[in-house]
């Protein structure tokens, strides 16, 4: 459990850096380089995921509830919306008008999603704690980059796109 701890732990305080000290990421990039910045924040994300896979692989699940066949149900149409919401942020869609960080927000229901699904120890920690991270991650940007300055409608056909490549 500790490795998977400390992997989202990692993961967070490496993308919340960006948000919450930015003249100190600017700081950092002028001292090493751009390149070396990327390098280095590359190789921390993947030591933070290889702790919260092999902290997960080493960890016995301890049971603490079984989800019931309704919330189940709504927890399935919750992770499709938020793999929606994932997609969707990459392309020019009306989504980007009602949610103004939809990869966070779809990343945020997915993994509380599956926090409540699993219903063991390991789930609520690994999932549970990434989904604090998006939401804090979404607050910390929205402090960061102020008001939001809405993009353009796309075309109604242009809305297709990212709802068939989600399926």
């Amino acid at each position: 459990m500790t490795l998977i701890i400390v992997g989202v732990i990692l993961w967070s305080v490496l993308h919340l850096f960006p948000a919450l000290a930015h003249a100190k990421r600017i700081t950092v990039i002028e001292k090493i380089g751009i390149g070396k910045y990327k390098l280095l924040f590359t190789l921390l994300i993947f030591a933070s995921i290889a702790c919260m896979v092999f902290g997960w692989r080493n960890t016995a699940p301890e049971l603490l509830y079984v989800a019931s066949w309704l919330p189940l149900h709504l927890a399935y149409v919750l992770i499709y919306s938020g793999v929606f919401l994932m997609v969707a942020s990459g392309f020019n869609t009306r989504v980007k008008q009602l949610i103004r960080h939809p990869q966070l927000t779809g990343f945020a229901i997915w993994a509380a999603m599956h926090a409540l699904l699993n219903g063991d120890t390991r789930a609520l920690v690994l999932f549970g704690g990434l989904a604090l991270w998006a939401i804090i991650e979404i607050f910390a940007l929205n402090v960061r980059d102020g008001e939001w300055d809405k993009p353009q409608p796309p075309s109604r056909l242009r809305e297709l796109k990212p709802l068939l490549t989600s399926v």
